[in-house]
């Protein structure tokens, strides 16, 4: 793509300013509070490198499948910290028949009170 890397000074000044905007929220999302949004698209309109767009996408969105961070993973659940899940993960299992069970019970209680 025929571009200039950034520098280390300039990844400093960004690393020094995320720092001060996101203190210690480890999540990625720490910029929606910010940018009223957490799509990269609006992020990127929202701090002006909207030119950058299309490099984006030839350089990441077609190679890596979209991003999910590891805590809204169903295995991760129960985990205290951010670690790459590998194999099976009993973590979570009830969490779907949870929500499926209060949507019927929600529904029959709703029908009966017509």
């Amino acid at each position: 793509m025929n571009l200039e890397p950034y520098s280390d000074e300039y990844l400093n000044q960004a690393l020094a300013l995320k720092a001060e905007l996101a203190g210690d929220e480890k999540s990625f999302h720490w910029a929606r509070k910010y940018a009223n949004g957490s799509k990269i698209e609006k992020l990127r309109k929202y701090i002006g490198l909207g030119a950058w767009s299309h490099n984006y996408k030839l350089a990441s969105r077609n190679i890596h499948a979209d991003y999910t961070e590891m805590r809204s993973l169903l295995g991760m659940s129960e985990a205290s910290e951010e670690v790459l899940l590998v194999g099976q993960s009993n973590s979570g299992i009830t969490y779907p028949a949870h929500l499926t069970v209060s949507a019927q019970l929600t529904a029959h209680t709703n029908n009966l009170q017509m």
